[in-house]
């Protein structure tokens, strides 16, 4: 059989194997059909559904491009695994704490995807903080991810390599000041240096220090951690190479 002699679904669907960024490049210049295919947009909702629904709890019918959507998470990370006082929008980018949760409590989430050891891998992100009422925390790190199953801890026993917005730099029971306090409008950065597993903190893109070094191997995953009411923030994507 030809391949002009498939049929239509069948050849939508052997076209979301593909990385979209080859579907958008590769796959439009075939031919006339794969171009017109490509620019259809329920391949790429067939894609997402295919590829990325089971990890987004957010699927909106507002999405005004599932092209652009599905180009966009296959570059990035998002918030994947959160703790029972959390909820997430904004296609899992935003996440922010409920208003039943224990105010004493710090609940956690994990990103989708750890960073990579391999070179010149991005190995950079950073959080938006959009809500932060008073008594309200965050702490943003890293962490292993055998540390978190339980994603809810005491403010003395949050397992997070983090940054506080109490400015301090904090791993369950150790503690120091540092940097500068942060609230709502602030953008935190975090980045590893896998060479002697080091993270550094950045604040609006100044540089905060670096509090933690010799990190176990397994701490390679970006992590939130929110206590209190009405916290939220958002994961910035695509993430930025190491400043």
């Amino acid at each position: 059989m030809l391949l002009e002699e498939l049929p239509l679904e069948v050849i939508r669907a052997i076209i979301t194997f593909l990385p979209c960024k080859e579907i958008i490049q590769v796959v439009s210049v075939v031919c006339s059909d794969f171009y017109v295919q490509q620019r259809d947009e329920r391949l790429w909702k067939l894609l997402y559904d295919k590829r990325f629904h089971l990890a987004l709890s957010d699927t909106s019918p507002s999405v005004k491009s599932w092209k652009k959507l599905c180009h966009f998470l296959e570059q990035g990370v998002w918030w994947d695994k959160w703790g029972k006082g959390l909820t997430v929008t904004n296609h899992c980018y935003t996440i922010m704490s409920t208003p039943n949760i224990d105010p004493n409590t710090y609940y956690l989430s994990l990103t989708s995807a750890p960073f990579s050891r391999e070179p010149f891998y991005k190995r950079y992100f950073e959080i938006l903080i959009e809500e932060l009422p008073a008594g309200g925390e965050v702490c943003v790190g890293l962490a292993s991810e055998m540390d978190v199953t339980q994603q809810s801890f005491t403010p003395d026993q949050v397992p997070i390599y983090g940054y506080r917005s109490n400015a301090t730099a904090t791993y369950t029971s150790r503690s120091l000041i540092f940097g500068k306090e942060y609230t709502v409008g602030d953008r935190i950065g975090v980045n590893l240096g896998f060479d002697y597993m080091t993270v550094t903190f950045f604040k609006n893109d100044i540089m905060q220090g670096t509090p933690w070094v010799n990190l176990p191997k397994e701490c390679i995953w970006p992590i939130v951690g929110i206590k209190g009411q009405g916290v939220k923030v958002t994961l910035i994507l695509p993430p930025r190479l190491t400043p």
